[in-house]
């Protein structure tokens, strides 16, 4: 069975004031080949390929995203647009983009992002923390089978930076970005906005296998603009363990809104499960067991949801063991559609970022420089599609197998989360209402 799941994010930043020097310091304006010769604004300083990270410090950062992850979710979903709609986004993606951002922040900006990021580290340390999850990340699916479309797993997390010429960008700002992200930024003409933001979004759509055509909507990039981050991940993974398709059945789907009909996909096997009051939990792995889909199927989503905390989360995780279980998984897709997070964000404490008294001092020295959107979009779809090298592929526990048969048919609203299983980053979350 394959998963698409992807999402991308973006940040736009303007200018305060209009003056503006040309790019000075240790900093370059060059071409760059691999950009199609558009120039550039780099650091000379490589990528570090080899962070030195303390456990403590991998660890910090991993319950950083964790909490900012359930924190974002719990906002999100009690946005009144989102009341009764089903809810994807890429936590990862978001902490990711806004981490580079937070590299040329100051006084009361930085405080007020590392609150709402939840970011401990001195920032030396949270750079190369970051640095060493993306490689971590990037070498997923190196080896594992094909997925049915015969493409192999892919999991892509990459970073792209456009930046007016009028701006002068701090040295070490740019060094951060080329040592621990491994970006540049792409001088772009913001006076032609259109063409700008067309420019972003063919990245964007490029980058996500053409399922995210328009991140950024009209108006959202204006001459003003100094710099938009952006962020995109696409995933694609076959199951570990097969849900064969002539066991898919039509079975009432109990939406909040009533009975639907979903397409009950069926598998069945050894598990990692978790059983507590309230609601039930099942991890599925992707091929290769370096990826899992986790679905928690509450007894009740309206009473769960208030309480599911990065507590929880850390519970739940850790709490799961082998188990046999029966999985019903309906076919289900979320498609993209591009949402603000600046209420969001300032909803969780970050509101200098997006003021007049903004301090991007660290970002650029040639005028003063305010958040003005973070736009996020993302896109899941799940159906039977697998390879059979993975439908061979079981996972073997030690031990007596348990008798009990487990079952998680999840026929009404569940939610669910995509995590790396060996540093626990969680890439995706996302709560399914109706199908």
């Amino acid at each position: 069975m394959k998963t698409n799941l992807l999402a991308a994010t973006s940040l736009s930043l303007l200018s305060l004031a209009s003056f503006a020097s040309a790019l000075t310091g240790c900093s370059s304006s060059s071409t760059n080949p691999s950009t199609n010769e558009v120039p550039m604004a780099i650091s000379s300083s490589p990528r570090d390929a080899a962070p030195k990270v303390a456990p403590a410090d991998a660890d910090a950062l991993r319950d950083a995203n964790d909490a900012f992850a359930v924190e974002l979710y719990q906002t999100l979903r009690a946005t009144p647009s989102n009341a009764n709609e089903n809810l994807f986004f890429s936590p990862y993606s978001i902490s990711l983009a806004l981490a580079m951002t937070y590299a040329g922040a100051g006084g009361r900006t930085a405080t007020e992002m590392a609150s709402a990021l939840h970011f401990t580290l001195p920032n030396d340390r949270l750079h190369a923390a970051f640095d060493q999850l993306d490689l971590a990340l990037s070498s997923r699916g190196q080896g594992q089978p094909s997925a049915e479309d015969g493409e192999p797993f892919r999991l892509r997390v990459v970073n792209s930076l456009w930046g007016s010429p009028q701006t002068t960008f701090v040295p070490t700002f740019l060094d951060t970005l080329a040592r621990d992200y491994g970006a540049g930024i792409r001088l772009t003409d913001f006076t032609k906005s259109e063409d700008a933001r067309g420019a972003i979004n063919q990245w964007v759509s490029h980058e996500t296998n053409d399922k995210i055509h328009e991140l950024l909507g009209q108006g959202t990039i204006t001459a003003d603009t100094r710099l938009v981050l952006v962020n995109a991940i696409y995933f694609n993974a076959a199951w570990e363990s097969q849900f064969h398709p002539e066991l898919t059945r039509d079975q009432p789907f109990h939406a909040a809104g009533g009975d639907v009909t979903a397409h009950m996909m069926s598998t069945g096997g050894d598990f990692a499960y978790v059983e507590r009051a309230g609601f039930r939990a099942v991890d599925i792995p992707y091929a290769g067991h370096q990826l899992a889909f986790t679905a928690i199927l509450p007894d009740d989503l309206a009473a769960f949801e208030p309480t599911f905390d990065v507590n929880g989360l850390k519970d739940l995780l850790s709490s799961m063991a082998p188990a046999i279980v029966h999985i019903g998984l309906p076919r289900f897709e979320i498609p993209g559609a591009s949402f603000d997070l600046k209420d969001a964000l300032e909803a969780r404490g970050m509101k200098s970022a997006f003021g007049a008294d903004a301090d991007f001092s660290g970002l650029a020295s040639s005028e003063r420089i305010q958040l003005t959107n973070v736009i996020h979009q993302a896109f899941v779809s799940v159906d039977e599609h697998g390879t059979e090298a993975a439908a061979a592929t079981g996972v073997v526990s030690g031990g007596a197998a348990p008798t009990k048969i487990n079952d998680v048919t999840l026929d009404k609203p569940f939610l669910f989360l995509v995590h790396d299983i060996a540093t626990g980053a969680v890439l995706f979350v996302g709560r399914v209402l109706t199908v």
